[in-house]
């Protein structure tokens, strides 16, 4: 098959489902190439670690080039920061790489549960639970654990892919309302599936990280407490990067404490592994603690990942300029990109970017690539096919000159081109 004939990836997810399996697999092994060496254009790039806010790429064999990185998820700068390092090595050294239990059999490390205690007294809950598996492995326990097929979801239309793989987990009927639209919300609970339910979950992200907006946590509070339902805020984005004391996004909004229930992941702003979910209600923890799978059938967390959260959320009590310094970033970022012109939506320490009508976003992707920018694809199933853009993440290390020069590469590269 020619090059030219070939599906795109997006033809590939729409049309998959519709062709034996050895079809699919031939497919997409002609198209992405060999994926495990970086075959294919846009993804499984080559990256060395630990960087900062510059990046070395593998363009080869042997072959290296610098660029800004604005694709990693490190907001704060931690990943590489020497203290956290200092603090793990010491973990490890005094109780090993690993755990070899689950919680619910083998127990927890004391300083997981300290870990636990920190989270709750942080984000105002009566409990938390932390997981090896992260924000992913945590809304899915949530959801298969909380809720069955008597109960309604009520969720926003931009939820994360993990959302959506925990509704195949639970028989609960889904209703689904318009980014953002809470008169669309209150109108749903006149459905005949939520006034048949027994109980009412909705679900909002904090920061979504498609839109790049925040969740109305704060205006869907009196919803929740109306129509005696709960609140679960999925704040990957918003843990540690909102709010004055870091709170998340809740706390940001002037409602900390308030949800019933909040995700998080460890992957972003502490640079490391796991998630956790915090819940108003320490009932509620007691009962996921048993319930949730995929917490009670995974292994407990380790102590050396404990020990990095622990140790960054130390660092930031004792800095917090570094997420002052990160919404200083968004705020220059937003007033340098007003005047181009672009559909882009932001809110820290996120930018998501549309490609305008005749811009392939790949071949977007690529031209920013070549100008030693590196950010992020959003590309469907992730998004609509129309909302295909890029997504370019801020963190506390960038200085002016580099959201200069990223503002400057994406006016470059999206500026409409004048006809031949």
């Amino acid at each position: 098959m020619r090059k030219s004939e070939l599906p795109t990836l997006m033809q590939l997810q729409l049309e998959g489902a519709k062709l034996p399996l050895h079809e699919r697999l031939k497919l997409a092994s002609e198209l992405l190439g060999d994926v495990s060496a970086g075959g294919f254009e846009g993804y499984f790039r080559g990256v060395e670690l630990p960087h900062g806010r510059v990046a070395k790429l593998s363009t080869g064999a042997t072959g290296q080039r610098e660029v800004l990185m604005f694709g990693a998820n490190d907001y704060l700068g931690l990943s590489a920061d020497p203290r956290l390092a200092e603090r793990v090595i010491a973990a490890i050294s005094r109780y090993g790489v690993g755990a070899t239990g689950t919680p619910v059999f083998y127990g927890r490390h004391q300083l997981v549960r300290e870990l636990e205690e920190r989270l709750a007294a942080l984000l105002g809950g009566e409990d938390a639970m932390v997981f090896t598996n992260g924000a992913y492995g945590a809304i899915l326990g949530v959801l298969s654990a909380l809720t069955t097929k008597h109960d309604a979801v009520f969720h926003d239309e931009q939820m994360h892919a993990c959302f959506y793989d925990g509704l195949k987990l639970t028989e609960a009927r889904a209703l689904r309302y318009p980014h953002n639209d809470l008169s669309t919300l209150e109108e749903l609970f006149s459905d005949p599936v939520a006034i048949d339910a027994r109980d009412r979950l909705i679900a909002m992200e904090g920061l979504f990280s498609m839109e790049g907006d925040q969740g109305r946590i704060r205006e869907c509070l009196p919803l929740v407490r109306k129509h005696r339902a709960m609140l679960l805020v999925d704040d990957a984005h918003g843990f540690l990067t909102m709010g004055a004391t870091g709170a998340g996004t809740a706390e940001h909004q002037g409602v900390r404490g308030e949800p019933d229930l909040t995700v998080g992941t460890f992957a972003k702003s502490t640079a490391v592994q796991g998630g956790f979910v915090v819940a108003r209600d320490k009932a509620v923890i007691n009962y996921l603690r048993v319930f949730a799978r995929t917490y009670s059938f995974a292994v407990t967390p380790p102590a050396l990942v404990a020990s990095a959260v622990l140790a960054a959320m130390d660092l930031l009590v004792e800095e917090p300029q570094r997420r002052e310094a990160l919404w200083a970033n968004m705020e220059y970022a937003k007033k340098q990109l007003a005047g181009t012109g672009f559909p882009y939506a932001g809110a820290a320490p996120l930018i998501r970017f549309r490609a305008p009508a005749g811009i392939d976003p790949l071949q977007a992707l690529k031209a920013l690539l070549e100008r030693g920018i590196y950010v992020n694809p959003v590309l469907y199933p992730a998004v609509p096919l129309l909302d295909q853009g890029f997504r370019a993440t801020l963190t506390a290390l960038h200085t002016r000159a580099d959201i200069d020069a990223l503002v400057a590469a994406v006016r470059e590269v999206l500026a409409p081109k004048s006809p031949r």
